[in-house]
Protein backbone atom coordinates (compact mmCIF):
# COMPACT_ATOMS: atom_id res chain seq x y z
CA UNK A 1 0.00 0.00 0.00
CA UNK A 2 2.99 2.51 1.02
CA UNK A 3 3.87 2.64 -3.22
CA UNK A 4 0.46 3.59 -3.74
CA UNK A 5 0.43 6.40 -1.34
CA UNK A 6 3.96 7.38 -2.62
CA UNK A 7 2.45 7.42 -6.22
CA UNK A 8 -0.48 9.42 -4.99
CA UNK A 9 1.78 11.74 -3.58
CA UNK A 10 4.12 12.36 -6.65
CA UNK A 11 1.72 12.16 -9.00
CA UNK A 12 -0.79 15.50 -7.18
CA UNK A 13 2.10 17.57 -6.53
CA UNK A 14 3.33 17.12 -10.24
CA UNK A 15 0.23 18.39 -11.26
CA UNK A 16 -0.14 20.90 -9.25
CA UNK A 17 3.18 22.00 -10.61
CA UNK A 18 1.18 21.72 -14.51
CA UNK A 19 3.03 18.35 -15.15
CA UNK A 20 1.02 16.54 -18.06
CA UNK A 21 1.45 13.10 -16.76
CA UNK A 22 -0.02 9.49 -16.59
CA UNK A 23 0.85 6.31 -14.12
CA UNK A 24 1.62 2.91 -14.68
CA UNK A 25 1.37 0.30 -11.25
CA UNK A 26 2.84 -3.18 -12.52
CA UNK A 27 1.57 -5.86 -11.52
CA UNK A 28 4.10 -8.34 -9.05
CA UNK A 29 3.12 -11.16 -9.92
CA UNK A 30 3.63 -11.25 -13.58
CA UNK A 31 6.08 -9.04 -13.98
CA UNK A 32 7.81 -8.86 -10.93
CA UNK A 33 9.84 -6.33 -9.33
CA UNK A 34 12.08 -3.96 -10.44
CA UNK A 35 12.05 -2.48 -13.85
CA UNK A 36 10.52 -4.50 -16.32
CA UNK A 37 11.23 -3.86 -20.29
CA UNK A 38 8.39 -5.07 -22.02
CA UNK A 39 6.35 -2.22 -19.66
CA UNK A 40 8.99 0.35 -20.66
CA UNK A 41 8.64 -0.42 -24.11
CA UNK A 42 5.20 0.05 -23.72
CA UNK A 43 5.29 3.27 -21.76
CA UNK A 44 7.74 4.76 -24.44
CA UNK A 45 5.67 3.40 -27.50
CA UNK A 46 2.94 5.31 -26.08
CA UNK A 47 4.45 8.37 -26.17
CA UNK A 48 6.35 9.24 -22.67
CA UNK A 49 9.47 11.13 -22.78
CA UNK A 50 10.64 10.75 -19.11
CA UNK A 51 9.56 8.02 -16.63
CA UNK A 52 10.00 8.67 -12.71
CA UNK A 53 10.19 5.36 -11.20
CA UNK A 54 9.69 5.10 -6.81
CA UNK A 55 10.25 2.37 -4.30
CA UNK A 56 8.70 2.49 -0.95
CA UNK A 57 12.40 0.79 0.44
CA UNK A 58 10.34 -2.32 1.82
CA UNK A 59 12.10 -4.90 2.15
CA UNK A 60 10.84 -8.48 2.12
CA UNK A 61 11.99 -9.89 5.70
CA UNK A 62 8.09 -9.84 7.26
CA UNK A 63 9.10 -7.83 9.93
CA UNK A 64 6.80 -4.76 10.91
Amino acid sequence: MHAITALATMYLALKQLGANLDYYIPDRFSEGYGMNLDAVKKICDEGAKYIITGDCGSNANGRN
